[in-house]
C-alpha cells in the first residue's frame, strides 16, 4: 500500500481569522463550505456525508482550549492525512482539500481531545 500524506501547504489554503461558523450536524453537505465548530469536546458533528472532489471546510474554535482538525482515511490504496493549524479560542481557518470517495475519520489531534469525544466520520461519495 502506498502512503500519501498531503501537506497542509499543498492541500489547503488556510486563513486564520476571528470569525463565525455554524455547526454541521449529521447531514449531507450543501453548496458552500462545510462548517465545523470545534468546542469542548465535540467537532459539532458525528457523521458528515459529502460528494467527492474539492471540499472546503470552514473551521472555527468555539471552545476555550486550543483545537485543530485532522482528517484521515484510505482511498484507492493510499493513506490520506490532512491537518488544519492549531486554533486558539475564537480563531478560524479554511481548509480546502480534494477528497476521493471513501470513509475518513476526523478528530482533534491536540492533547487527549480525541479520546474525550472530539471524533467523527466523514463519508465521501463518488462524484
Amino acid at each position: 500500500m502506498q502512503r500519501k500524506i498531503l501537506p497542509l501547504v499543498a492541500a489547503t489554503a488556510v486563513a486564520l481569522v476571528a470569525g463565525t461558523a455554524s455547526a454541521a450536524r449529521d447531514a449531507p453537505a450543501k453548496a458552500g463550505p462545510v462548517r465545523v465548530d470545534l468546542d469542548e469536546w465535540t467537532l459539532g458533528f458525528e457523521t458528515l456525508e459529502l460528494d467527492g472532489g474539492k471540499v472546503s471546510f470552514a473551521i472555527a474554535n468555539r471552545g476555550g482550549a486550543p483545537h485543530a482538525l485532522t482528517i484521515e482515511g484510505t482511498a484507492g490504496g493510499e493513506t490520506i492525512r490532512i491537518n488544519s493549524p492549531i486554533l486558539r479560542s475564537g480563531q478560524s481557518a479554511t481548509l480546502e482539500v480534494d477528497l476521493p470517495p471513501g470513509e475518513y475519520v476526523a478528530y482533534c489531534p491536540v492533547g487527549g481531545h480525541r479520546g474525550l469525544g472530539m471524533e467523527g466520520r466523514i463519508l465521501v461519495r463518488g462524484s
